[in-house]
């Protein structure tokens, strides 16, 4: 489903890489589904030929960088969030759990299940690595701002 474009200011400022500015966008801009390309040139205020000229410059396609922004948000949601499988699946515009799944799978060698199994154990295994780390006044050391694993968006 395309919505209608009323916004002809440039999404990107000039000082920030366009990829990254483009995934950020498509990442936050989810009314009505995913932007087509079409759309995503008329928001960037370009054409699309200009826009597939962009990407190209950087070694992408559209849907290519539709679908890494696919997995971005899927893994974050898997690892960061208690949603269900089909919850993540219709989020991310999938007719059904299956199709998501066999998607995930293809993108990252793992099905979601086996996913967030591991993402589960590993943040576990951060909290238990951390605990090791506390000094005798009972401060976690090495906590705050900065610490730990980033979120890969």
């Amino acid at each position: 489903m395309t919505m209608p474009i009323t916004n002809s200011t440039p999404f990107y400022p000039a000082d920030t890489r366009f990829i990254e500015s483009l995934r950020a966008f498509l990442k936050n801009y989810r009314r009505g589904g995913w932007l087509t390309i079409h759309g995503a040139a008329e928001l960037a205020g370009v054409s699309v030929r200009t826009l597939q000229r962009r990407l190209a410059d950087e070694g992408w396609v559209f849907s290519d960088l539709v679908s890494q922004v696919r997995v971005d948000v899927a893994t974050q949601m898997l690892s960061e969030t208690d949603a269900t499988v089909s919850e993540i699946a219709t989020h991310l515009g999938y007719s059904n759990q299956a199709n998501f799944s066999r998607a995930f799978q293809r993108w990252t060698g793992k099905s979601p299940a086996k996913f967030r199994r591991e993402s589960v154990a590993g943040d576990n295994k951060m909290t238990s690595d951390r605990s090791d780390s506390n000094d005798s006044s009972g401060v976690l050391v090495g906590a705050g701002p900065g610490a730990g694993h980033e979120c890969i968006l």
